[in-house]
């Protein structure tokens, strides 16, 4: 649900996913990865068909609420763990284990170049 290199969660994201998780939970349609992936696509089919809105009708409106309550709750959470020393050390990790394939990465390209590194330094050592 997060938005793309975003840390944040878009609203409209959320009712869309909100409403693809209640189809899934209430009937016995199955969404595809690819459905899943094509949030904005599914969500519009499921409401220009009219079939979004017939399955939220028939939901009874305590247990709407309860999802809803619950989604505003973890949502919370994450924002919450997000903001906290815990998530930026984990946030802090992720970026670092990144950075540690990246020197690998350097490193092996450097080896590779071992004679042409030397003769640029051969060079630059006659000057």
């Amino acid at each position: 649900m997060a938005s793309t290199n975003q840390n944040f969660y878009n609203p409209i994201e959320v009712e869309i996913r909100k409403l693809n998780t209640i189809l899934e939970v209430y009937t016995n349609i199955n969404l595809t990865q690819k459905q899943k992936d094509e949030v904005l696509k599914t969500y519009d089919l499921l409401i220009t068909s009219g079939l979004g809105e017939r399955i939220l009708d028939n939901i009874p409106q305590k247990e709407l609420e309860i999802f809803t309550k619950w989604l505003d709750i973890t949502l919370a959470n994450v924002y919450t763990y997000h903001n906290s020393i815990y998530g930026i050390l984990d946030t802090i990790t992720k970026d670092y284990g990144n950075l540690a394939l990246d020197a690998t990465s350097i490193k092996n390209e450097l080896a590779e170049k071992a004679e042409e590194i030397k003769a640029l330094q051969d060079l630059m050592s006659n000057r």
